[in-house]
């Protein structure tokens, strides 16, 4: 029954999921950050080193859940996990502060997010008592997610997603059955091994790590659920588990660092019936992962070793701490030294213990006066020096072995030396001092006396000299704090200094001679004391009192507390920051009031003021230096809740405040003294009214017997301003009438009347009071609209250039008038956008970046705003110009006081003499944050030499010209040492560089003199805890004193000073009970011991401690840490193995429990990591039957690791079953161990069923990526670039994939050569892809580069390999072609079109014929006209200048041309184009003359009479010099109708024109004209004559259609086409008419347009051929007879049809006679073919022989068809013709005889040839097509005729034919011209 039970409620659950599954979304993914933005918000305004902010959430959608981030803001740092961490100490100045994160996918494609920093000081109080637990979670949930429209993660859906979709088998835990089992397994700790989760997992989240089952679940429904640390107590959420199934869930990757181990308790209970099952404790052990590099516990070591060392001398001892898990690899730490530099005499003179970290000398040859100063880099590795590193500095200085005589411990002093005489000394004191201030910290801890300088005279080298000092804190009070050594001149301080006591000490020092007094002139000695912050504020009143009125609103100012600080002002250990740390009561909310962090003005800040519930407030305020950070001090503030009724101001509503007049005069008397009965009554400005409004009510006790009357009288009532205020007279209610406002009048002050009817005043006046309450009414407003200033280029960061300035009219001191000022926008914005930076407070523009530049951007504006209410409210804008100056102004801009005077001694000897004491000045002590003004004067060199010579004066070194660059400055003309911003001890604390005196155009005048500036520390570190929360143990019986655990904070402020001088203290004990002083600490070592008895685990399992850590001996600066104890049972001491006690893992009792295994495992996988140190045999878990209580069990095991290979890897013991692992594993070997485990009883066989039991080897970081290849050869372009990809690189790890151990990042560890830049390249660092990261690859000077590439795993922070990748830089175009000639001249003749004028050559160094070689040359000045080309030649080295166009020697006889050469690709980088000068001679020739216009266009009547003149065109002869003549003549006439005069171009008729002529396009006739001048070679100009014709009437309208066909019966009428060759004016409208027998048969009439005629058949006809004559006439009268051949048929209508074609009264005889004519043709024709074919036998003699100088003549035999035939018109010869219609003429087209059908252009190109031959027949044989033989008939002469007489042709002139023009057709005519052009002579 059970079975078949739970086979449906498996089959129901497979059901459930399906559909489940079915439902189920997938879940999309996309790379990126899981907000558009993070906003962490901060409790406080400074940020400590080392504070964690929060965490930033990335994925790529790989189960990855570490990642490599980088932050553009150095101070912060962001682990692989997300967490945002601070590096170093940051300020919120402006209240917030944003950097942004990025990080790069998969892909490699890199993913920005902005981060915001944000400063809610009321964060801690709102959530202080909701978070006691732990320090992270305070941080996290003080994150806000801002998200666009993508990427919001849905956690609880992944979650449910990972029930159902997760198939790791997981173990599952069984509660035991019987509470008997129960208290048994409480006796033995555990029935369960502790679960082992690897930290840094990547998930996917929530992730299954175990599974709880309780043996009741078969009968009952259980709920699962797990309470305790990890679960619903701090860190909350960590593990959840599933409340059905019992599964354990981890929900995000976890960090051994934070939290090592968790316990918490599992639960399961029964629905309806509480607990089924005791608790069962829960263990999770975080496996620890190598992901924490070693730490130096100091950034840069500071050291001293003696120059005569020997070999084996300890020098110094560097430490490196690392978190990961102690006494493991990934902690083992080892040293080496990476670099030493100089690397001389040899680069192995330091040697450091890899163990230890000592460093000791290896060599001789140390040498101060060549090598004073040795840097070397030490790298300290864990893994054994195999995994991660962390770097170094020591900084050793070579000392002189001579120095180590003295006794005191500290280092030697600067010396001080006197001048060389008395002359020197009196200059020396115009100049103030010759040595600088000598600068000494309070409160140094010595030991004393403390040498801080030493005098020294030039004269104790011939006598013995004696030193000594006077003055106060010498021989004056304060007495003996300074001492001198009598013999050495060496200063002393005998004792602690005190600032706030004495804060500048200035004595004198004497050196006088033994025998002989005085040899030096008295030196002045001032020491100042440099403040440290040891002085608390203290508040002027310990407890302050005042009152609120109960109506209050928000804003409204209350009470201003004030503290005082004695240290030095202007500093930050003075700067002090005010807040309210409580509010009792809390009620009716916690934040009531606020207080203003710098003012100390309390005000308002909520509504709920009520007197009745809560009269009184006490308020504890603390004020802190630091700017809140620092010491603190506190005051209490009592505030009593006044009764509103008190203050008229808050009514607005009809009952107002009744104000009582005192009953007696000697009451008003007693109220004069206490100057006013009632309050000031307080009314906003601008208020909306309605008016009049009332506002308060006086009242006087006589009106109960008495009628009174009121009023007021003053100013604002019967005096200016009038009527503000009114009274009304019966009920003495007051009354404004107006909106106030504040900035007009701010107070007014008026008497109040009462008038008793008919007796007078029954009251003394009452003053009344009216306060105007001030609105933000006002906007702030600039002193100036435009400001200008000027900013020298040079200028250093924190420059300050010009200061601005509003102000605002609303009421001082208040929110409404307290302005704040931003840099709207900056124009131009380059270098960068930032270039300038603005106080808000002050107003002062100060330079915030590098990069001024006044040749490029000389001039900047910026847009300034100022807004009130402290930034936020109404805003004003003014512009600031700023012109940017050259450097050389910034000599005087300082405005603080002179600074001592360093002198260069004297000589060369001097020099060598200064060298050997080291230092002739001694070093100048700078306060590190210092406020400045910046830049700040802190020194100043002098030479001697300046009083003879031009000194310029420098310093080199670092800090100067060296990283960190800029930090100090030097005025190159006066000497004076800048520091130009903030110094920060813990970043350098030390800075040496050179200074150097130049004379001007002689080299050094003085020898580099070394300057030491030693920074002062300040305390502005917290310490700082080396873990947030510390977890332990502490047994329950332990005795008072027993030492619990050690809690250890560090502070980065100086070593051994006060500021790093911690104390520890219990600040609280959660529970307090049995008592609060369970525990106590040690203040020095941070020990925690048992301090009382009542320790109880069953009462009080867990303590919670708060420990603060501070400094200044417990007085300073604080940082707190959680100790979380864990009180465990006493007896758990008992076992004696070294080891923790391993878990048991119980057998099943019976076989019904084996039937458990079907539900998986009975317990989870065992997990070991691999590399354990062992000791081995190693337990690992242990194995237990339930009957090894009756019987002897011997426990085994077998499988894979036991007894089958790999043999012996684990063993059991056999009485015990403990199991063992015998050696390290190694999880690259074999990841996963499954073996069985057996339990036999002794005797009896098996007890137990076999258990299968699997080993989990957990991966460590012990394998190195390794590169795909050992060395990678590519190529790059010289010219490629920034983001050129040049080669892929590739390293794979053996570590567990999709693991941090095995992700790798790229990165370029060194570039060889490193010129010219050592950045050339960069690797993308999760692709591995190098790309080109800046310009200046030179094939030419450094072919190749050779990369050294590192692969490290742990995203980049892990183990490494390398390879190297060698690039060959090939040829791009970098070098400029150049010209072999800087000029070049040649001579071209003029109108000469692609002449070659010259060639030039060019060289170039790029690699030849390549693209980059070949050159391309253009002219770029000197040819505006484009009368030169220029191409390259074949060898594409050569330029060919060509003409374009002819040249014109008559307008430039010579061309200069600049011509430039480039190559085919463009330059690789910016190069200067080569030119060169070419001067072009023009050679001049003879040349045409030149019509003008070249175009003449003149309009003529086209019947214009010959020899009319047409116009006169004419030429000029270009070629001035030559005095030529120009003739004309015709060149071009088509239809001859011109003639030119030869000498003058007056053109003239020739022959009739006529505008219809073929000759004549669009109207147009164009002549060609020609002009030759009188040369040798005459040369011939041309232009062209353009007639246009207007149209005459001299063309009768014809009709188009000539044939028409007719039925005889009912015919239609048929349409005729009429044209008229004429244009308009001279053609339509028309008109018709019949002549002769056509008038009988025919009617003809125009159409509706009159464009064409209607004929039709008027009678009926015999079938047969007609002819119509038809007369058109144009619209001027014009008329000519049309004849019309029409066919009539005998049909009817309009469907013609004719049978046959007989001309009417034509018969049969007819016909046979035409046959019988073509037939006798036909034969005359073959008879002639006959004859011809005879006669072509015959030779006969040729017309002309061969030696005829006659071979020109052409033959015009051709006859008819030909095409100069058509370029006649025949048409006057026929004119007789068109008067005789019955005469049949044939030589127009003959209509009367049908036209073939024409074959359409064909679709189809393929079809074209086809198209042509088609049409070409079909041409030939149609008859209407040209041309016609026409039918001459000279038969009609005399009178009337067109033809004349042929008695007429005769000659056109009466006299002779003039033949002289034949001599000018040229040679073809000249034998025309010998026979008809030889004169009378040759007649005869």
């Amino acid at each position: 029954m059970g079975t078949a039970r739970f086979v449906v409620i498996a089959i129901s659950i497979v059901i459930f999921q399906a559909s489940a599954s079915l439902t189920a979304k997938e879940p999309t993914c996309a790379s990126g950050f899981e907000s558009d933005m993070f906003i962490f918000k901060v409790n406080r305004n400074q940020l400590r080193q080392g504070a964690r902010l929060g965490r930033v959430v990335f994925t790529d959608c790989t189960p990855r859940t570490r990642f490599l981030f980088h932050s553009d803001d150095s101070r912060f740092m962001v682990q692989p996990d997300g967490e945002l961490k601070v590096k170093r100490h940051v300020v919120l100045h402006k209240g917030h502060l944003d950097l942004v994160i990025n990080s790069w996918d998969s892909q490699g494609r890199k993913m920005s997010v902005p981060v915001r920093i944000l400063y809610h000081r009321h964060y801690h109080e709102k959530n202080h008592g909701g978070h006691h637990g732990d320090h992270h979670e305070n941080h996290h949930q003080n994150v806000e997610h801002h998200h666009g429209d993508h990427r919001h993660h849905n956690h609880q859906h992944i979650l449910t997603e990972a029930d159902s979709a997760n198939n790791t088998e997981v173990p599952v835990q069984q509660f035991p059955k019987t509470s008997d089992g129960l208290r048994r397994r409480r006796k033995r700790d555990w029935i369960i091994p502790d679960i082992k989760v690897s930290e840094n997992d990547r998930g996917p989240y929530p992730l299954k790590v175990s599974q709880i089952r309780s043996n009741e679940d078969k009968v009952k429904k259980i709920f699962y659920s797990i309470t305790g640390p990890g679960a619903d107590q701090p860190p909350v959420g960590r593990f959840t588990m599933d409340r059905d199934t019992g599964i354990l869930y981890v929900t995000q990757p976890l960090d051994r660092e934070e939290v090592a181990k968790y316990m918490f308790q599992a639960h399961a209970v029964a629905e309806g019936s509480g607990n089924v099952e005791e608790i069962m404790d829960i263990v999770v052990i975080v496996i620890d992962q190598n992901d924490n590099k070693p730490v130096f516990t100091q950034d840069t070591y500071l050291g001293e070793v003696p120059e005569a060392s020997p070999k084996g001398h300890e020098v110094i001892t560097v430490k490196a701490t690392d978190d990961d898990e102690p006494n493991s690899d990934n902690s083992d730490v080892r040293y080496r030294i990476l670099s030493q530099t100089p690397q001389f005499p040899s680069d192995n003179l330091f040697v450091i213990n890899p163990v230890t970290g000592v460093i000791r000398v290896n060599d001789d040859g140390l040498d101060r006066e060549k090598y004073p100063k040795y840097t070397l880099v030490v790298e300290a590795a864990d893994m054994q020096g195999e995994g991660l590193s962390g770097q170094a500095k020591v900084n050793l200085t070579v000392t002189d072995s001579n120095n180590n005589a003295s006794a005191f411990t500290q280092s030697s002093v600067p010396v001080q030396q006197f001048p060389k005489t008395s002359d020197g000394l009196r200059r020396r004191r115009k100049r103030d001092w010759i040595i600088p201030d000598i600068k000494v910290s309070e409160n140094d801890r010595g030991p004393y006396p403390l040498k801080v300088s030493q005098i020294r005279s030039n004269e104790d080298k011939v006598k013995k000299i004696f030193y000594s000092i006077t003055g106060p804190g010498a021989d004056q009070p304060p007495v003996g704090r300074f001492t001198m050594d009598r013999d050495t001149g060496i200063l002393y301080v005998t004792q602690p200094l005190d600032r706030e006591e004495v804060a500048k000490y200035m004595f004198q020092a004497h050196a006088v001679a033994e025998g002989s007094g005085n040899v030096e002139e008295i030196m002045d000695i001032v020491v100042i004391v440099i403040d440290q912050n040891d002085n608390k504020p203290v508040f002027t009143q310990d407890t302050y009192l005042g009152e609120v009125p109960e109506a209050s609103p928000k804003g409204h100012e209350v009470i201003t507390v004030k503290a005082t600080d004695d240290d030095e002002p202007n500093s930050d250990n003075s700067d002090v920051r005010y807040r309210i740390l409580s509010q009792t009561p809390q009620f009716p909310s916690d934040n009531l009031f606020v207080i203003n962090p710098v003012t100390g003005v309390i005000r308002v800040n909520d509504d709920g003021l009520d007197r009745e519930k809560y009269p009184k407030y006490t308020l504890v305020v603390e004020a802190a230096d630091m700017q809140g950070e620092g010491l603190s001090g506190q005051a209490k503030v009592n505030l009593t809740v006044t009764d509103s009724n008190n203050n008229a101001s808050a009514f607005t509503q009809s009952s107002v405040p009744v104000q009582q007049f005192p009953k007696t005069s000697d009451g008003l008397r007693r109220r004069r003294k206490r100057d006013w009965i009632i309050p000031d009554i307080k009314v906003s400005e601008n208020d909306r009214g309605p008016y009049p409004l009332k506002v308060s009510q006086i009242r006087s006790n006589e009106d109960k017997v008495k009628k009174i009357f009121y009023s007021i009288t003053g100013p604002g009532a019967d005096q200016p301003p009038v009527g503000r205020f009114t009274m009304d007279r019966d009920t003495g209610i007051l009354y404004v009438t107006q909106p106030l406002d504040r900035e007009e009048v701010a107070k007014y002050m008026f008497q109040a009347h009462a008038v008793a009817e008919g007796s007078g005043n029954v009251e003394e006046i009452m003053d009344i009071v009216v306060i105007v309450i001030d609105q933000n009414d006002n906007k702030p407003v600039f002193t100036q609209d435009t400001y200008l200033g000027e900013v020298p280029e040079a200028s250093p960061k924190g420059h300050e250039v010009i200061t601005v300035k509003a102000t605002d009219d609303d009421e001082p001191n208040s929110d409404n008038s307290d302005v704040r000022y931003r840099i709207l926008s900056q124009t131009p914005q380059f270098p960068s956008d930032n270039l300038f930076v603005i106080n808000p407070v002050t107003g002062v523009i100060r330079v915030n970046d590098d990069g001024l530049d006044r040749e490029k951007y000389p001039k900047y504006t910026l847009v300034v705003e100022a807004a009130d209410m402290q930034g936020e409210g109404l805003s004003g804008q003014a512009k600031v110009n700023l012109t940017v100056t050259d450097s050389n102004n910034n000599a005087s801009a300082f405005t603080q006081s002179s600074v001592p005077v360093q002198q260069f001694p004297k000589t060369s000897d001097g020099l060598r003499r200064r060298r050997k004491r080291d230092w002739i000045i001694p070093d100048i002590k700078v306060s590190e944050n210092d406020r400045g003004p910046y830049p700040l004067k802190v020194s100043q060199i002098r030479s001697n030499e300046d009083k003879i010579k031009k000194i310029f004066y420098s310093i080199t070194g670092p800090g100067a010209d060296q990283p960190p660059v800029g930090l100090f400055t030097m005025d190159r003309d006066t000497g004076i040492l800048y520091v130009t911003q903030p110094l920060d001890r813990e970043e350098v604390a030390r800075y040496m560089f050179q200074a150097h005196a130049v004379a001007d155009s002689s080299g050094n005048a003085e020898e580099p003199m070394d300057i030491v500036v030693i920074v002062i520390d300040q305390n502005d570190n917290k310490p700082v805890f080396t873990q947030d929360t510390y977890l332990g143990e502490v047994p329950e019986a332990s005795p008072k004193g027993y030492e619990v655990i050690t809690v250890k904070a560090t502070d980065n402020d100086e070593p051994n000073s006060d500021n790093s001088d911690v104390r520890y203290r219990i600040l609280s004990q959660t529970p307090q009970f049995p008592s609060d002083n369970l525990f106590e600490i040690n203040p020095v070592t941070g020990v925690i011991r048992v301090n009382d008895g009542g320790l109880d685990r069953e009462k009080y399992p867990k303590y919670t401690l708060v420990v603060e850590a501070a400094d200044m001996v417990g007085e300073g600066l604080s940082g707190e840490a959680k100790v979380i104890l864990t009180v465990t049972d006493s007896n758990d001491n008992a076992p004696t193995f070294t080891q923790s006690s391993v878990p048991v893992l119980q057998f099943p009792k019976t076989g019904d429990g084996l039937r458990r295994r079907k539900r998986d495992w009975v317990i989870p996988d065992l997990k070991v990591s691999e590399n354990a140190r062992g000791p081995y045999p190693l337990k690992v878990s242990q194995i237990r039957s339930n009957e090894d209580k009756v019987k002897k069990i011997f426990y085994s095991i077998t499988g894979p690791g036991a007894d089958q290979p790999p043999v012996g890897l684990f063993t059991m013991d056999r009485d015990t079953g403990i199991l063992y692992v015998t050696q390290p594993l190694d999880r690259e070997e074999v990841a996963r161990y499954m073996f069985q485990a057996h339990a036999v009883a002794e005797g009896s066989g098996n007890a137990e069923e076999p258990m299968d039991i699997v080993v989990i080897v957990i991966d460590q970081n012990d394998n190195k990526p390794v590169f795909t290849q050992d060395t990678y050869l590519g190529e790059v372009p010289e010219a490629s670039p920034k983001g050129y990809e040049v080669i892929t690189v590739k390293a794979t790890d053996d570590d567990e994939p999709n693991s941090d151990n095995s992700d790798v990042r790229y990165l370029i560890l060194s570039q060889t050569p490193q010129f010219p830049s050592d950045n050339l390249f960069e690797i993308n660092p999760v692709t591995g892809v190098i790309r080109v990261n800046n310009s200046g690859l030179d094939r030419e000077k450094y072919p190749k580069y050779t990369l050294v590439v590192k692969a490290a795993d742990m995203v980049g922070s892990g183990l490494s390999g390398e390879a190297k990748v060698i690039l060959t830089v090939t040829d791009s175009n970098d070098n400029a072609p150049a010209f072999t000639q800087s000029s070049y001249e040649a001579t071209v003749a003029e109108n000469k079109v692609d002449a070659v004028v010259i060639t030039m050559s060019v060289t170039d160094g790029d690699e030849p014929h390549s693209p980059a070689w070949n050159a391309k040359f253009k002219i770029v000045d000197g040819d505006p006209g484009g009368l030169f080309n220029v191409k390259t030649g074949q060898n594409k080295h050569d330029g060919i200048i060509t003409t374009a166009k002819g040249l014109d020697f008559e307008k430039s006889s010579k061309h200069t041309l600049l011509v430039a050469v480039e190559n085919e690709v463009p330059f690789a980088t910016p190069l200067p184009t080569a030119t060169a000068t070419v001067v072009v001679n023009v050679q001049d020739v003879n040349e045409a003359p030149i019509f003008d216009p070249v175009e003449k266009y003149v309009s003529k009547r086209e019947d214009l009479p010959i020899n009319t003149d047409v116009v006169q065109y004419t030429a000029s002869d270009p070629d001035t010099a030559r005095k030529q003549t120009v003739k004309y003549k015709i060149i071009s006439d088509p239809a001859g109708w011109l003639i030119v005069a030869k000498d003058t171009g007056l053109i003239k008729v020739k022959n009739s024109m006529d505008r219809e002529s073929h000759f004549v396009k669009d109207d147009k006739y164009t002549a060609l004209i020609g002009a030759y001048d009188n040369d040798d070679v005459p040369a011939t100009g041309t232009g062209t004559l353009i007639i246009q014709l207007e149209d005459v009437n001299d063309n009768a309208p014809i009709i188009e259609e000539r044939v028409i066909k007719v039925c005889n019966k009912e015919s239609a009428p048929q349409l005729l086409s009429v044209t008229d060759k004429d244009g308009p004016g001279f053609a339509a409208p028309y008109t018709v008419s019949l002549e002769g027998m056509s008038k009988t048969n025919w009617t003809a009439r125009m159409n509706a347009t009159q464009t064409g005629i209607i004929l039709k058949l008027a009678t009926e006809l015999a079938s047969g051929d007609y002819t119509v004559v038809l007369r058109v006439r144009d619209t001027q009268g014009l008329e000519q007879d049309n004849t019309v051949q029409a066919t009539v048929c005998d049909c009817k209508g309009e469907e013609v049809s004719c049978q046959g074609r007989i001309a009417g009264g034509t018969g049969l005889p007819v016909i046979l006679g035409i046959l019988g004519g073509i037939l006798l043709l036909l034969m005359l024709v073959l008879l002639l073919l006959l004859f011809a074919r005879r006669r072509k036998g015959e030779i006969k003699e040729p017309l002309l022989q061969d030696d005829d100088v006659r071979d020109n003549i052409y033959y015009y035999d051709e006859e008819g068809g030909g095409e100069d035939d058509q370029d006649y018109d025949l048409s006057v010869l026929h004119r007789g013709l068109d008067n005789r219609p019955e005469v049949f003429r044939n030589d127009v087209v003959p209509n009367f005889m049908p036209a073939p059908q024409y074959r359409p252009r064909p679709a189809n190109p393929e079809e074209i040839g086809n198209f042509i031959d088609d049409n070409l027949k079909a041409a030939d044989n149609d008859p209407t097509a040209p041309p016609y033989d026409s039918l001459l008939v000279f038969d009609y002469e005399g009178g009337g005729s067109d033809a004349g007489s042929l008695s007429s042709l005769n000659s056109s002139s009466s006299g002779d034919q003039n033949y002289d023009c034949l001599s000018e057709w040229g040679p073809r005519f000249k034998k025309l011209a010998d026979m008809y052009g030889g004169g009378e002579d040759d007649m005869l």
